[in-house]
């Protein structure tokens, strides 16, 4: 059974690769400096409302910036795009641990909190 400080310490050590993902996405799709935190707060599993009270800014903003960026990834929903995200780290972390070669992950859901 896994205890509270496994999951903290899995929890750390995957919150730089997801950052580095977030800010490979900035660059590819010239996302904004917030929609960038929004959307790294998202992959983190932060809500909307949460997000509006982190950044200082009403829910309806956060709204705002999220369909911003999902004009920009090309994406429905933000869940959407946190899942891509997500897998597109789930792939890097794969392709840097295994000399496998890899193929593609098959990930229809992602749960998010």
């Amino acid at each position: 059974m896994r205890n509270d400080a496994n999951d903290e310490v899995e929890r750390r050590s995957t919150e730089p690769i997801i950052e580095q993902m977030v800010e490979q996405w900035t660059t590819q799709y010239g996302l904004t400096r917030m929609q960038r935190k929004i959307l790294n707060d998202a992959a983190h599993g932060v809500a909307r409302t949460d997000i509006a009270r982190m950044h200082g800014i009403t829910v309806k903003t956060v709204k705002r910036h999220i369909n911003a960026l999902l004009k920009r990834t090309g994406d429905a929903h933000l869940y959407d795009a946190v899942a891509r995200l997500l897998r597109e780290v789930i792939q890097q972390k794969i392709s840097a641990t295994s000399p496998v070669t890899r193929t593609s992950l098959p990930l229809h859901s992602v749960v998010l909190r």
